[in-house]
């Protein structure tokens, strides 16, 4: 579930920001990403904090899920 949530969350962010956050979580730095993606660096750290901003309601979502499920 959480891997299907932070995809859908990824899939609604914008084309650059998508290409960001995956390098990112590939292990790629900000310089070799910057590199491939031809943004400036600044752009570069902008996205992830970006992307954070909705990962929270992802969390929420697990949690209540995880309590639903263990008052079965």
């Amino acid at each position: 579930m959480l891997s299907t949530g932070f995809t859908d969350l990824l899939d609604e962010q914008t084309p650059q920001t998508q290409a960001v956050v995956r390098l990112t979580t590939t292990g790629f730095p900000d310089t070799e990403i910057t590199e491939r993606l031809n943004p400036t660096h600044v752009t570069v750290r902008q996205r992830r904090p970006r992307f954070r901003t909705v990962l929270p309601a992802l969390a929420l979502a697990v949690t209540v899920f995880a309590v639903l499920v263990s008052l079965l």
